[in-house]
């Protein structure tokens, strides 16, 4: 059993650019030019595999569900191509995949979501012909039922959950999940959820529990406990704007591209 742990930090005020073929990588600053690459604030990349004759794999496509809005219509999204698609995002920190609900802060209620987990993952798999990636809770909170049989926000989400969550998805749906978020960005704890921001060993030491638990449960699914890939600490911010029809908000809810 292998974990490795990926941390990557981006700085705005410098960037690296690892050519096609791989001959050369520069370390450039905004606003440096360098050979016909002009950085004023964007970065351009250019590719010309008609020169090498090779081509980009489809798997370097991706994009983010937005947390728990509709997903398209597979007629829109299917001809993106897209590799991977990702169920995750803040509200995936609140998120019960068993009850499948989640607790919205914003509206200050306990919410459902519009389908099952395994439908969505299922349609990114054949409608979409996409690698969906699942992200997992590891704030800890969730809604789930009290000792008096009521819903409401408790800490009850941990590694064991988060492994039941794999039985569920490859072992009772056989849907091959291979990709596993650690997570929404957790240094966004306080600021989205009011809860306390965990230290670097806190969190590293609940990853490591997390990561044992759901390569032990795809063991005993598949024999391998690395036919799941675990992404993760988080520190992203996804475009989203590929399923919108341009909505004059960011938080527009349930503005996704849909069949007329």
């Amino acid at each position: 059993m292998k974990i490795t742990l990926i941390i990557l930090f981006v700085f705005i005020t410098t960037c690296s650019i690892s050519m096609a073929n791989g001959a050369k990588e520069y370390q450039i600053k905004i606003g440096q030019k360098l050979d016909r690459f002009a950085i004023d604030g964007r970065i351009v990349v250019d590719l010309d595999t008609s020169k090498t004759g090779l081509a980009i794999n489809k798997s370097f496509y991706g994009a983010d569900s937005y947390e728990f809005s509709e997903l398209p219509s597979a007629r829109l999204v299917a001809p993106l191509q897209l590799g991977y698609l990702k169920l995750g995002g803040s509200l995936h920190s609140v998120y019960n995949w068993e009850l499948n609900n989640y607790f919205d802060r914003r509206e200050g209620k306990i919410l459902y979501v519009y389908s099952p987990l395994e439908r969505r993952l299922r349609m990114i798999k054949d409608n979409y012909k996409a690698s969906p990636m699942f992200e997992v809770n590891m704030l800890g909170w969730q809604p789930d039922y009290n000792q008096n049989k009521e819903l409401e926000l408790l800490n009850t989400a941990d590694s064991k959950h988060a492994a039941k969550a794999v039985t569920y998805i490859n072992g009772k749906f056989k849907l091959g999940l291979k990709n596993i978020l650690m997570g929404n960005e957790p240094f966004n704890s306080m600021s989205i959820h009011g809860r306390p921001i965990p230290s670097a060993d806190e969190y590293i030491e609940k990853y490591i529990k997390y990561v044992m638990a759901i390569r032990k449960a795809q063991e005993k699914l598949s024999g391998n406990s690395n036919d799941i890939n675990i992404w993760g600490p988080e520190i992203a911010t996804g475009w989203i704007g590929w399923q919108t029809a341009h909505p004059k908000r960011l938080y527009c809810r349930r503005c996704f591209l849909r069949e007329a």
